[in-house]
């Protein structure tokens, strides 16, 4: 086949495939149209539908791998033409994005048993895309990929796709900022951190190798100058400090000849200089006050220093993620304690590469330099647990790291083996190799009724508390949590049936909230919390619930329901005609009490005394048979009688008739409204107690007219 023929057939298959994603949506049906138009004899079918793929030839294979990648290019230009991104573009809008079906496509042809395409052309068509594309067209192409990752993982693209994915994903890194595209940055770290083993030797940095691009600038101070504080600069000290930066960025260079003692001689000279700042602190203290006095604002940069929206520094590099290295600034970042951490952690880096270089070329210190490294770590431990704050924590955090570290590089060291790294499998506990597997399973305990989610623990409660939900993790952004109930939610049942009450709806029959003893004691508790007077009002009516409920939501609350009218009596009524003159309560009466306690006494006086100007408690009722003549009591018997609340017990029949009298009129205005059932009913209990009281009316009598014996001091006896 010829040099023009060949392209015109490459040509001719791409077409081919640009059709197919014309027409279908799906990428199996996508790559069957491709396949049947492109080589008819490769597709196996059975009763029009499709079966199988059979073995291409060599070339066939070829022609089709260039034409799928000419269409990926093709693709490419026209979202570029169309100023769309590359995973978004649709030449038809009925179908998904066209460069993912025809990656999803290429994988379900590399997947077909014999494939046509050979299994590492996704990842090749990928790294094609990745190239072409820009920096946001690449957010689009991991986030396909991240979608995908199980899938190349799995043992027919592994290994022919790992190496094509680690130099696209490093091409990538390269490329990108690592402040402008930080989120890019870490997606692809991730998607590398999950494709890869941890084994993988191709990401452990078997080689040790170090960042020393990373220069950090050094200021030429000149004499006089003074800092932010207005104090003048230790030019010497400023060199000294920000020149170790050259041998932490590159350890080996500190094992030159020569070099460990102008290291160690820079590294104490900080130290001592540490050791000068005694109010660090206090000022670290002040420092923190004032951030909890000063509002802190996001997205604003620093006076003096660049943001990745303004394009970074002169370098385009975008915003630095290192300390300033300006003179100005020397006497305040020492006395940062986070500074400070910064630089000691360093210098602990580089004595322990400085002791084992685990590089093959490189020899350790030896002899002398080597207790001077020894004793120089000490040092900085030291300096480590003086600095506030936790020091001694932060210290013995950092040494645990260390020993990690020294351990990790001692693994790179011996090749990556993978057996460190796997675990062992579990033992089988005593007895189970001699177990009888024949016997039967020990009875398991019966689940409680609270056990939902089939979780046995070992008690009903632990049962309840460990199947509150399915997975005990959700538990923990439930509203409640399953802790104590709010004041609100022990009230709801306490008005809920005040309201059925109202209503008419109570039967009886279910045990109310409000009457439980133990459930009001929670809710009176609650209740003490939050409103004083509700719960004093309660606890007043004997911790009545409802009468909290009525003081705390009294919108929700029915009012309170009227006490039973007492039935009239007809002697009341009859005496009342009889005396011929109605009862007044007393001017003085400030209250049912004392007008009670005054109608009472005044069942004791005889008729004569009904206008005695000391003023009497109640007139005479039903005494004008009597024939006596005695005073009413004073007004300060009178008074003391009704504070008290207690009466005399003789005269209580009269004093009953009398109250009952004055409350007749009102009583029949109030029954007027009443059916003429319950007033037939109230009639004939009228006239039953009428009766039982006729032999009582003689005794009341006697025993007013003892109780009145001489006469002739108008007072009548009162008790205490």
């Amino acid at each position: 086949m010829g040099q023009n023929s060949y392209q015109e057939e490459v040509q001719r298959l791409q077409g081919l495939a640009l059709a197919a994603l014309q027409e279908h949506g799906a990428p199996a049906l996508v790559a069957q149209a491709l396949l049947r138009a492109a080589v008819p004899a490769a597709v196996a079918e059975e009763g029009g539908e499709f079966a199988g793929v059979h073995e291409l030839s060599s070339g066939q294979s070829e022609q089709l791998t260039n034409a799928l990648h000419a269409a990926a290019g093709r693709l490419l230009a026209d979202a570029q033409a169309a100023g769309q991104l590359v995973m978004a573009y649709q030449p038809n809008p009925a179908h998904p994005p066209a460069v993912a079906q025809l990656l999803d496509a290429v994988l379900w042809l590399a997947e077909q048993r014999p494939a046509p395409v050979e299994a590492g052309l996704p990842a090749q068509l990928l790294e094609q895309i990745t190239e072409g594309a820009s920096n946001a067209d690449c957010e689009g192409v991991f986030a396909w990929l991240d979608e995908r990752t199980p899938t190349f993982k799995s043992a027919t693209f592994e290994n022919r796709s790992k190496l094509t994915l680690l130099r696209t994903c490093n091409m990538l890194l390269k490329r990108l900022s690592k402040s402008a595209n930080a989120m890019l940055c870490g997606r692809v770290l991730l998607f590398l951190a999950k494709f890869l083993p941890l084994t993988e030797r191709s990401g452990v940095n078997l080689m040790g190798a170090f960042n020393a691009d990373n220069v950090t600038p050094v200021e030429e101070v000149q004499e006089g100058a003074v800092d932010s504080e207005g104090k003048l600069v230790d030019a010497a000290f400023y060199r000294t400090f920000w020149g170790l930066q050259s041998f932490f960025s590159n350890p080996p260079t500190a094992l030159a000849p020569g070099k460990w003692g102008e290291v160690s001689r820079d590294i104490r000279r900080v130290l001592e200089r540490f050791r000068q700042w005694g109010e660090v602190s206090r000022d670290i203290r002040r420092v923190l006050e004032r951030f909890r006095q000063e509002k802190v604002t996001v997205g604003e940069s620093a006076p003096g220093g660049s943001s990745a929206a303004d394009g970074g520094g002169a370098d385009g590099q975008g915003a630095s993620v290192k300390y300033l290295s300006s003179s100005r600034l020397m006497g305040l970042q020492l006395r940062d304690a986070t500074f400070r951490r910064h630089f000691l952690l360093q210098c602990l880096i580089l004595m322990q590469w400085c002791e084992r270089p685990r590089q093959k070329d490189k020899t350790g210190l030896r002899s002398k330099p080597l207790e001077d490294l020894q004793e120089l770590r000490m040092k900085v431990y030291s300096e480590l647990e003086a600095t506030p704050d936790r020091g001694r924590e932060f210290a013995g955090a950092i040494r645990h790291l260390m020993q990690w570290e020294d351990a990790w590089a001692a693994w790179k060291q011996s090749g990556c083996a993978p057996g460190p790294l796997e675990r062992r499998p579990a033992e089988a506990p005593n007895g189970a190799i001699d177990a009888d597997l024949t016997a039967p399973a020990p009875k398991r305990r019966k689940l409680g009724s609270d056990a939902i989610f089939g979780i046995r623990v070992g008690t009903d409660e632990l049962d309840r508390l460990w199947n509150l939900t399915e997975d005990n993790l959700s538990a923990l952004s439930a509203a409640d949590r399953g802790g104590f109930k709010t004041v609100r939610q022990l009230m709801d049942p306490v008005i809920e049936e005040m309201q059925e009450a109202a209503a008419g709806e109570d039967d009886g029959m279910l045990i109310k909230a409000s009457r439980s003893k133990l459930y009001s004691w929670k809710a009176l508790r609650a209740v003490a919390r939050t409103n004083l007077q509700a719960f004093s009002a309660a606890v007043q009516k004997g911790g009545d619930l409802e009468v909290a409920a009525r003081a705390m939501y009294p919108s929700e609350c029915p009012p309170p329901p009227a006490p039973p009218p007492a039935a009239p009596s007809a002697k009341a009524a009859a005496a009342g005609a009889g005396s011929g003159a109605t009862p007044q309560p007393p001017a003085s009466a400030g209250g049912p009490a004392e007008t009670t306690a005054a109608t009472k006494a005044g069942g004791e006086e005889a008729a004569g005394g009904a206008g005695d100007e000391a003023g009497t408690a109640a007139e005479a009722a039903g005494a004008a048979s009597d024939g006596g003549a005695a005073e009413a009591a004073s007004d300060s018997e009178e008074d003391a009688a009704a504070e008290e609340g207690e009466l005399p017990e003789e005269g209580e029949a009269a004093a009953e008739e009398a109250g009952e009298a004055d409350a007749a009129g009102l009583l029949e205005e109030a029954e007027e409204g009443e059916p003429p059932e319950e007033q037939a009913q109230q009639a004939e209990q009228a006239q039953q107690e009428e009766e039982a009281e006729e032999g009582e009316a003689p005794a009341a009598a006697a025993d007013a007219a003892a109780a009145e014996g001489g006469g002739g001091d108008g007072v009548a006896p009162m008790e205490s």
